[in-house]
């Protein structure tokens, strides 16, 4: 019978996530607190199986041989269970078998809760099915059952992975509402799952929230956490946005004490540059000394194009001091004498133009080749 319904079951649940549990009249409550003989028996040859890793075809059996005894909610569990770890049939039947089960649960008369649908999420996820996870949890919280945290959290990282931003975003402010925030570790795997999916403005909506009410005060972020709100923001595509972010980023560093990466870093030196924020980027590049990771010879580069670009010559003269207080410049000799060169260069062509005093870039380049030992100095080659 299982395998007859299954199909026409999950095809309507998917489609329409009020179809799958019709309402059915409340039965006596006093029902569900005595298990009668036979159903401990199902549920103790369920366990079993359960232990001897049956695939469905052998659940099947069973149930066809106990076909009128009554399930309670832990046969549900045990269900739910070898469904999950099924190894003879696909994602598609655990999650046909399993929808099966929970109806046949339901017209028995025996109430769902978070369990039910903490033991459904993973069976669910493999098919990315959304509609089918909020009937499921509509109908526990219609009968008066609160989610648990634990389901919550499941229901967060359900959506985030099936691409569902708006509900990411519900699912957050329930479990707010009904417990506490999420911590840092499922913020970070939420924006990790709609990046994956090219759901840049989902991911943003997420990370925006971080900034927010009752967030903000509330999550204490990680590095992973903040390394995902760096790549969120990468893909803004403002750079006064981009810089703005950062800026979130980098306070939320130093509040909490937090190490950054060398990438990470990098990164916020380069969003900062684009932006033409010369002063903070250099800041960031003081950082990356301060911790002893290499300065990257883009990050100059990009710096000094930049300066010319936005015609800001003076900006180029207090970056002297950063390139003659480090000697990790790199990451190799040929990427250092060209960031360099650039450099030297760029100082005689603000010099030229007439954008800075003569004789102010010409201390600067003398500093650095000095630094530097460049013997054949090329910043007045043409």
């Amino acid at each position: 019978m299982v395998g007859r319904h299954a199909s026409s079951i999950s095809t309507d649940f998917d489609n329409d996530e009020s179809c799958l549990f019709e309402p059915l009249p409340k039965r006596d409550a006093r029902r569900s607190l005595k298990r009668p003989p036979a159903t401990q028996e199902l549920n103790d040859a369920l366990k079993d199986a359960l232990e001897k890793q049956m695939g469905i075809v052998g659940v099947r059996r069973i149930l066809a041989e106990t076909h009128a005894v009554r399930f309670d909610r832990w046969t549900l569990d045990f269900l739910l269970r070898l469904a999950r770890s099924a190894p003879d049939v696909d994602a598609r039947q655990r999650f046909e078998f399993a929808i099966s089960m929970i109806q046949k649960t339901r017209k028995q008369g025996v109430a769902l809760d978070s369990f039910s649908l903490a033991q459904f999420l993973p069976i669910a996820r493999a098919r990315r099915s959304v509609n089918a996870v909020l009937a499921l949890k509509n109908l526990i919280q219609t009968r008066g059952h609160a989610l648990s945290d634990f389901v919550c959290m499941g229901l967060i990282r359900h959506f985030g992975i099936c691409n569902r931003a708006e509900l990411v975003e519900k699912a957050i402010l329930e479990m707010t509402r009904l417990h506490d925030v999420p911590d840092a570790k499922i913020f970070a795997s939420v924006l990790t799952d709609l990046l994956r999916n090219d759901n840049s403005s989902g991911a943003q909506k997420v990370w925006t929230m971080l900034h927010g009410e009752p967030l903000s005060s509330r999550v204490k972020p990680d590095a992973d956490l903040l390394q995902c709100g760096l790549l969120v923001c990468s893909r803004l595509k403002n750079s006064l946005d981009r810089a703005h972010e950062a800026r979130w980023i980098i306070a939320k560093y130093r509040e909490h004490e937090i190490v950054p990466t060398s990438d990470a870093v990098n990164a916020l030196a380069a969003i900062l540059i684009s932006a033409g924020e010369f002063e903070e980027a250099r800041s960031v590049m003081y950082w990356t000394i301060d911790l002893c990771y290499t300065l990257h010879a883009n990050r100059i580069s990009q710096y000094v194009q930049e300066c010319l670009r936005l015609s800001r010559g003076p900006e180029l003269l207090p970056l002297a001091d950063i390139l003659t207080q480090t000697t990790r410049l790199g990451p190799d000799k040929r990427d250092r004498r060209e960031a360099l060169d650039q450099y030297l260069c760029a100082l005689d062509t603000s010099a030229s133009a007439a954008l800075l005093d003569p004789k102010a870039p010409d201390r600067c380049a003398k500093r650095v080749e000095v630094f530097w030992g460049l013997s054949h100095p090329t910043r007045w080659k043409q």
